[in-house]
């Protein structure tokens, strides 16, 4: 059930995204292996990825899960004019989805935001494409089933 967890996870905060208003107008998709090729990315493109979870035990019968979702931020740029405002676009969902309540799992509980790094300069020094990605913890307990 834990993979059902996080895919619902990830199209929570696709919608929530698609929900929002930024500096800069996108449609999020939801995707395992989002595209690399350059010609699909003249467009901007937003991206959230399941990514991981991490499970620690709370009590004998109850574990907290640890659900990672990337957000990408992907264009083709060339110039400090081209990343400016994807700069500023990565940072609005950062600050966007930051404590936001998840509307189909109920009792999640957003626990951090990392950016590490702030963007990928070897894409831009190899390919001209600005890729950033925010990474969205979100903590639920689960308890193991009576029998």
């Amino acid at each position: 059930m834990s993979d059902a967890y996080l895919i619902m996870i990830a199209e929570d905060v696709k919608d929530l995204l698609n929900a929002g208003e930024f500096s800069m107008s996108f449609t999020a998709e939801r995707a395992y292996a989002p595209s690399s090729r350059l010609e699909e990315l003249k467009d901007l493109k937003v991206w959230v990825v399941p990514k991981g979870e991490q499970i620690t035990p709370v009590s004998r019968t109850g574990n907290n899960v640890v659900y990672t979702v990337d957000v990408a931020v992907q264009k083709q740029a060339r110039t400090v004019a081209d990343c400016d405002p994807l700069m500023r676009l990565t940072e609005e969902i950062a600050d966007y989805l930051d404590r936001r309540e998840l509307p189909s799992v109920s009792g999640a509980v957003w626990v951090g935001t990392t950016r590490r790094p702030i963007f990928r300069p070897e894409d831009l020094y190899e390919r001209h494409l600005f890729t950033a990605v925010v990474t969205l913890s979100y903590r639920l307990v689960r308890w193991a089933p009576q029998t």
